[in-house]
């Protein structure tokens, strides 16, 4: 659109006057031009424009003011309608950008922080919960999980419960069972993860060979040498891509497994986080599992994947299952009672992970939302205050006929721009961060695998917090600028205390009550990982390991590998640096109960409840005592309990509280799993699950007489583990064929249950402290700018005779109410919100006086150094230097 001459007169005139440099006055000229155009569209008159803007003596000297532009981009305006706007909006506002430097940096990398860190938290929702599985329609895909008698999800099926459900089930077209195991590939001694699967399960989740086929041959012959399925990445990683693969031989755990086939690039299991190498046939148990037998119903050892029939629910599919449970608890009604199913949609999450890992999917994506609100919010004060400094440029154009809706489309336009500029950055941030993550998580979790990657759900999501950004970093200017009244912008000589000086202020407290909230939760999630770490769990953690000592039948009949297990373990306890060495049912600790049964005479379950469940060990002579587990009354198992076939039990102090409080339980009787039991001694809790706050009423029963093919072995000594090669050494000496020894301390095993809390303390703690930095950023510049603000006011209260301590004592006054109001608000809203943490605290309250303590101790820290520097200036200032105005 062309200006009229008059217009064209007026503007130069008041560009020659403002006596500007020759780049300053073209980007004047052009913002002039286009503040009349804007006027022009607006449908005022050439003479109302000019009229309205004032005689060009009195404008120029306010142009004069303003700082020289760094460069000048002269670009025609081209386009119309909305485009044509829209570009010189752009145009504008890229100019804003680069008329002001150090704030569009500090805005960026602010903005960088907070769409970063939400990028981030992104990819790991993304792969927990969004991203589908690489098989073919989930949504029919069903998990199939034992719903066992004390809630213990960790156990599965026997392999005679899958034929059942398999063979006797209408509801499902495919029923596959599968089990993982870590396998020593060759003997170089390197782990690999592999996965028995059922003959179903390939063709059940639709998936096709890159090479060879996805199916195994003499499938349903236990006992004969497997063959194995690779999974592409390992085919890549370990094999090189070979395309003579099929064939091939490779040794797992001693044993030789053809190639028949590698799976489909993209899936390594079906499990989120667990990736497979390799996958055999569910008849490998025969050879890779020792002392396997698939017609005992007692060895649960196996889990289901199902796919549904059409038009059939989970819940329907559910009821018909349970039909079944019923019949094989008739059918076996001593070793299957009470045993259900449950039925639930396959995420890729393991059923008993879910609500755990939905929480804190759900935390970390609060917590970086609240980073996210702080950037805006910091952003937010940024552009508030440029814009209280344009005031006279604002009143301006609307002198000249821009409306508050074209001037505030201006503001949006300039801190998309900024937004946008911090978002690309924030997105390169993610990358890098993604990259560390990834390592972190693997070195914190002893091989958990995820794929954190950019895909396009996660840069929506990203595109969306940008819009958010955007949104809320904007939201404050037009606020401002809706309530500035033109007329006082130019009488003023100083923006002077008001509406914009007021919601800068709001911004700056809740800024901090947010970083406050998330340093709270930073200090309860290292509070908790501390508390765990340090928690004495009851027995010697440090000084105990364990190891699966595995006798199949090709030793002899029970009593034969009776004999070896103990010549084993004599050996094992002759070993110089182990002081004794036990055998139990099962590892302790472990990540798994074992519960069972109990009728107390006398003592009732509690109500909606048809009996009462403990849990139970089996363990061997001189367990108590290897374990470090206190006895309080009575005493320890010895070898007598063992050959003997009437069991007897030591009860643990949780177990007397809920059965026979207040009473001496040894030589009581009570019935578990069907016999009756005599109590020979009663033991100190010990928390074997490291997550339980209150350690649930355990049973030590004596082996009476049995044997464990599959016995957990416990030795102590001082350093337990450097034992390994010697103890690998005898057990290979009595088992040639017996896989490697691989023995666990159980601190490392209690460690490992720390896993979220070592994630949250790191990922929450490096969040927090961004939020504190923030928060020190936004109150050092809301401080900086009032006093640059209240000079005047600070030399008059000089000049009056005020003393250079009173502005010092003024502006850190400003610095602590602020800090002080906004670690209140932060306080009341984490206090509510930090219940939430629960199930993350272990034992630590979501009111932790010490960490609230330190949390505000912080936040007084960061208003002493955050008003340090301004009070400074303050008291800095000379009476007639401010009075004049310099």
């Amino acid at each position: 659109m062309g200006l009229p001459e008059s217009i064209r007169a007026v503007i130069e005139q008041t560009v020659s006057l403002a006596d500007l440099s020759e780049r300053a006055a073209a980007e004047v000229r052009a913002d002039l031009e286009q503040h009349f155009r804007d006027g022009l569209a607006a449908g005022r008159t050439p003479e109302q424009l000019i009229q309205r803007f004032g005689q060009p003596a009195a404008v120029a000297p306010l142009l004069a003011r303003s700082p020289a532009p760094p460069g000048v981009r002269r670009t025609r305006r081209s386009g119309a309608g909305f485009l044509g706007p829209l570009a010189a909006d752009l145009r504008f506002g890229a100019r804003f950008l680069a008329r002001s430097p150090a704030l569009t940096l500090t805005a960026m990398v602010i903005l960088a922080l907070g769409v970063g860190a939400n990028t981030v938290v992104f990819t790991v929702v993304n792969e927990l919960l969004l991203r589908p599985l690489p098989v073919e329609h989930q949504p029919s895909l069903v998990d199939v999980w034992a719903d066992l008698p004390g809630g213990n999800g960790f156990l599965g099926f026997a392999y005679q419960d899958f034929v059942t459900y398999r063979d006797a089930n209408t509801v499902l077209v495919d029923l596959a069972a599968f089990t993982g195991r870590r396998l020593d590939l060759g003997e170089g001694g390197e782990v690999v993860v592999g996965q028995l699967v059922s003959p179903e399960y390939f063709g059940m989740l639709g998936l096709s060979p890159t090479v060879g086929r996805l199916a195994f041959p003499g499938e349903g012959r236990f006992g004969e040498e497997p063959t194995v399925v690779l999974s592409h990445a390992f085919w890549l990683s370990s094999l090189g891509g070979d395309p003579a693969v099929l064939g091939r031989t490779i040794r797992l755990d001693g044993h030789a497994a053809t190639v028949v086939g590698v799976g489909p690039e993209g899936f390594s299991g079906h499990f989120i986080g667990f990736p497979s190498d390799l996958w055999l046939p569910l008849s490998a148990a025969g050879v890779l599992i020792n002392g396997f037998d698939p017609a005992d119903r007692t060895r649960m050892d196996f889990e289901m994947i199902g796919r549904l029939r059409a038009g059939v629910s989970p819940d329907a599919a559910q009821a018909a299952l349970n039909a079944i449970a019923r019949r094989i608890e008739l059918q076996f009604p001593e070793i299957k009672e009470g045993h259900r199913v449950a039925v639930t949609p396959t995420t890729g999450v393991d059923h008993s992970l879910q609500a755990g890992i939905t929480v804190f999917v759900t935390v970390l994506a609060a917590v970086s939302g609240l980073v996210l609100l702080i950037a805006c919010l910091n952003v937010g004060c940024l552009l508030l205050v440029r814009t209280m400094s344009r005031d006279r440029e604002m009143a301006i154009r609307l002198a000249i006929g821009a409306g508050n809706g074209r001037l505030i489309r201006q503001l949006i336009t300039e801190g998309s721009l900024l937004v946008l500029l911090g978002a690309a950055l924030g997105t390169w941030v993610a990358v890098k961060l993604n990259a560390l993550l990834v390592e972190l998580i693997g070195s914190l979790s002893g091989g958990l695998g995820l794929e954190l990657t950019l895909d396009w759900r996660v840069l929506a999501l990203t595109a969306t917090a940008a819009l958010v950004a955007a949104v809320l970093a904007c939201a404050a200017p037009a606020v401002y600028l809706l309530n500035k009244d033109p007329a006082g912008a130019l009488r003023t000589r100083t923006g002077g205390p008001g509406a914009g000086t007021r919601l800068r202020t709001a911004l700056v407290v809740g800024q901090v009550a947010v970083s406050v909230v998330l340093v709270v939760a930073a200090g309860l999630f290292v509070r908790a990982l501390a508390m765990g770490a340090r928690a004495h769990p009851g027995f010697a953690a440090d000084e105990v390991a364990t190891f699966t000592l595995s006798l199949d039948e090709e030793l002899g009949d029970t009593a034969e590998r009776s004999t070896v297990q103990g010549e084993i373990l004599d050996a094992i306890a002759s070993i110089p640096g182990i002081d004794a060495v036990t055998v139990s049912d099962g590892p302790l600790p472990g990540v798994a109960r074992s519960p069972m049964a109990v009728e107390v005479p006398g003592v009732l379950p509690t109500a909606g409840q048809d009996r009462m469940v403990v849990d139970v060990r089996v363990v061997g002579a001189g367990f108590l005592g290897v374990m470090g587990v206190p006895l309080h009354r009575g005493r320890d198992f010895n070898d007598a309990d063992a050959r003997d076939a009437a069991p007897v039990a030591v009860a643990s102090e949780a177990f007397v509280r809920r059965f026979w409080p207040g009473e001496d339980p040894v030589g009581r009787a009570f019935r578990v799993g069907g016999q009756d039991v005599r109590v020979i001694g009663v033991a100190a809790d010990a928390r074997y699950l490291v997550q339980d706050d209150t350690p649930d009423p355990l049973v030590y029963l004596s082996l009476a007489g049995r044997f464990l093919a599959q016995a957990q072995i416990t030795i102590r000594g001082s350093a337990p583990v450097q034992a390994a090669s010697a103890v690998q050494e005898v057990v290979r000496a009595a088992v040639p064929a017996h896989p490697r020894v691989r023995l666990r301390t159980a601190r490392q095993t209690l460690d490992n249950a720390l896993f979220p809390q070592r994630v949250g303390s790191v990922l929450v703690g490096s969040m927090g402290l961004t939020a504190l930095l923030l928060a020190a950023v936004g109150l050092y510049g809301l401080i900086q700018f009032t006093v640059t603000r209240d000079t005047h006011e600070l030399g008059v209260r000089l000049a009056l005779g005020g003393s250079r301590g009173d502005l010092l004592r003024v502006v850190f006054r400003k610095g602590f109410v602020l800090v002080a109001a906004g670690t209140v608000l932060g306080i009341g809203i984490a206090l509510l919100a930090a219940p939430g943490l629960g199930s993350f605290l272990l034992g630590v309250s979501p009111s932790d006086p010490l960490t609230y303590g330190a949390v505000v101790f912080s936040f007084a820290l960061v208003a002493l150094l955050a008003s340090w520097l301004p009070a400074r200036r303050a008291a800095r200032i000379h009476p007639v230097e401010a009075l004049r105005g310099e």
